[in-house]
């Protein structure tokens, strides 16, 4: 009687430890909208803020990698990576986790989006934007970000001076084009 009752004590005292998925994750909801009302104050408090709400949402990812509510988490812990400690290198290697762990979610195409977008914009790795650009491109030709990836990837690497040289030559064009094309139909 003795060990069922030891055992049922541990078996309780074991599972009391792990908060469940819905309260992790309401923590680090809370979390969140703490570090984003104090966005003003103390950049360590803020920081320290965000820190807490990744802990929340990472501890529903690891201890309830089952639970609908994962999948939510580790995309948010990628966008506040990215927005809130501004740690592009997390905030990418997080966009990586849930790519791979997560490739039919409608995110999916956020996250490999973003890891290209910040590698680009952030980080101004030019090679991994462009393997990563290209890649969305292949996988999500018809996506809504697929104009803005290949934009991005049309001025990879040039100068706000280069981009505006190269969209008055592409206007010029352009019209070049239907003025030629206009006296064509006349002739």
């Amino acid at each position: 009687m003795k060990v069922v009752v030891a055992l049922v004590a541990f078996g309780l005292l074991t599972g009391c430890g792990k908060p469940s998925a819905e309260e992790s994750f309401r923590a680090g909801e809370q979390a969140q909208a703490q570090a984003e009302q104090s966005l003003g104050n103390s950049p360590q408090s803020v920081d320290s803020l965000f820190r807490t709400a990744i802990g929340h949402y990472e501890q529903v990812v690891e201890n309830h990698p089952d639970d609908p509510l994962a999948e939510n988490a580790l995309f948010r812990i990628a966008e506040l990576h990215n927005n809130g400690t501004r740690n592009f290198h997390e905030a990418i290697a997080t966009y990586r986790r849930f790519f791979s762990a997560y490739p039919e979610s409608p995110q999916a195409p956020v996250s490999l989006f973003m890891i290209a977008f910040l590698n680009n914009n952030e980080l101004h790795d030019l090679n991994a934007a462009s393997i990563a650009y290209r890649e969305f491109l292949s996988r999500y030709p018809n996506h809504e970000l697929a104009s803005s990836a290949k934009g991005e990837l049309d001025y990879l690497g040039k100068s706000p001076e280069q981009i505006i040289e190269q969209q008055v030559a592409l206007q010029k064009e352009g019209k070049g084009s239907a003025a030629s094309g206009g006296k064509q139909e006349n002739q």
